[in-house]
């Protein structure tokens, strides 16, 4: 696939997972694919108002807070065309050239839904422009994987949107021809939701299009509904330099491989601006994070991901979330409960939020947990301050039963890896008093699976980034 359907398509993923890109026009569309000049797929433009933005709203389980501010911006070009299987396919976008485009995601909470009574019941809301006022849509609820979805799009960018008609033909529940509200809105109960991955389409009826083969996407949103509720326990306060101890449960699983990661990040640095730039070239392909160069003419950190070490893994995530603001821990082990320390050396003091999420080998994430954790001296909500320090300090801690689930980068991590505290500390400071410990000594896919740990704590903070960790092992790895 050549590099600018690639980077259609990542232009395009990026939006269906609730993070478009704004236009400055107000058109009611920001997007259109013309196939051979017979079928068009268009995808309409997405705001930062919470009330006519085009936004679709999930309803039910238990809310999570998500970063915030949480944008997505765009610099690059607004047209391409190519040939594919015989076909010319036209795409456009609804921005000027080469200008920046910036768009906030306007909610600060995101619902976790669970396999369990009273937590896996789902209701949406569909906040429309007011250029759909009155008009008919059509709402699909697909149970999907992600990688059948993301192969939907990459066929539909190379004429082909076959496969995405058999995933709506296919739908787990629809509803034709809704009628959307005096503002353009409408809302809708689904019930029971079993724990899989879903997508929500809602497209307009077709009674309303001009073309027989057009598709208009509305608005559309990945979420997934997770298999097992949890039991986590943490403490709401730590002295500054001391561990915090995490305990987490699965209710009602059996005993197997599960690899457990927390995040301990100050709400400060809880934030995400990812920015795509493209020229039109691969050298030219920019992903960043907050600031920080993801990928860089197509590599990974610049480098390449067979490239990546120690220091440039550790500066990476310390560029991400600033110094002194965060510590991952990862961990694997063939238990349905564990304890993880969380090392908080050099920390500076203040409010954190911690984030556990649990992942069953081979497979995404089955459960999750996310609570607040004050650091500070003499009291719960002390003074926040800084402290000196520019590097993470990586160990390595041995453990029981380990088995790193590394099916994502393809490459066998040594079974000493065991899990991996990061700390961001002041340089010079003793080694974190975490035992056993071992020295530093692990391998390129330790170094690679630090960063994909944490690459994949920025995706699961909410399901609004769920496709970046598909698209950049799409696109690199």
């Amino acid at each position: 696939m050549s590099v600018v359907k690639k980077v259609v398509m990542l232009m395009l993923l990026l939006a269906f997972t609730s993070t478009a890109v704004g236009s400055p026009t107000g058109d009611e569309y920001f997007v259109n694919i013309a196939i051979d000049g017979n079928e068009n797929v268009t995808f309409a433009d997405h705001t930062s108002s919470s009330t006519d933005g085009n936004w679709i709203v999930l309803k039910g389980g238990t809310s999570v807070k998500l970063p915030s501010p949480l944008t997505f911006g765009y610099h690059g070009i607004n047209s391409t065309s190519y040939v594919s299987n015989g076909k010319t396919i036209n795409v456009t976008a609804n921005v000027e050239n080469d200008t920046e485009h910036i768009i906030e995601y306007p909610y600060g909470k995101h619902p976790m839904l669970t396999n369990v009574s009273g937590k896996n019941d789902l209701d949406i809301e569909f906040y429309g422009s007011q250029d759909f006022v009155g008009k008919g849509v059509d709402v699909y609820l697909i149970r999907t994987s992600p990688s059948s979805l993301k192969n939907a799009f990459d066929a539909a960018a190379k004429g082909d949107t076959s496969s995405f008609r058999d995933l709506l033909s296919e739908s787990y529940n629809s509803t034709l021809n809704k009628s959307l509200n005096s503002s353009g809105d409408m809302n809708m109960s689904f019930g029971v939701v079993d724990a899989g991955d879903y997508v929500i389409f809602v497209l307009l009826n077709t009674s309303y299009l001009t073309g027989v083969n057009d598709l208009s996407i509305l608005s559309a949103t990945t979420f997934q509904v997770l298999e097992y509720d949890s039991d986590m326990s943490a403490p709401a306060w730590v002295a500054p330099d001391s561990n915090v101890w995490v305990s987490m449960s699965l209710m009602n699983a059996s005993n197997a491989s599960y690899t457990y990661g927390a995040l301990l990040i100050h709400e400060d640095a809880y934030r995400a601006a990812v920015r795509l730039e493209f020229n039109g070239t691969k050298a030219g392909t920019n992903l960043m994070i907050n600031d920080a160069d993801i990928i860089t003419g197509y590599k990974i950190a610049g480098v390449g991901l067979s490239n990546v070490n120690k220091t440039i893994a550790t500066d990476l995530i310390n560029d991400i979330i600033g110094a002194n603001n965060g510590t991952v821990t990862v961990k694997t082990t063939d238990k349905n409960s564990t304890s993880i320390s969380l090392v908080t050396d050099g920390l500076r003091n203040g409010d954190y939020v911690l984030i556990v999420g649990v992942y069953r080998s081979g497979e995404y994430l089955v459960a999750f947990g996310q609570s607040d954790v004050t650091i500070s001296s003499g009291t719960p909500h002390g003074t926040s301050s800084s402290s000196s320090g520019r590097y993470f300090q990586a160990t390595v801690v041995q453990n029981e039963s380990i088995e790193e689930d590394v099916g994502e980068v393809e490459e066998d991590v040594p079974k000493n890896e065991g899990f991996m505290s990061v700390a961001n500390r002041p340089t010079g400071d003793a080694e974190p008093d975490v035992e056993p410990t071992t020295e530093f000594k692990t391998t390129e896919p330790g170094y690679k699976r630090l960063l994909q740990s944490f690459i994949e704590f920025v995706s699961v903070v909410s399901e609004k980034f769920a496709g970046l960790r598909d698209i950049i092992i799409n696109l690199v790895w």
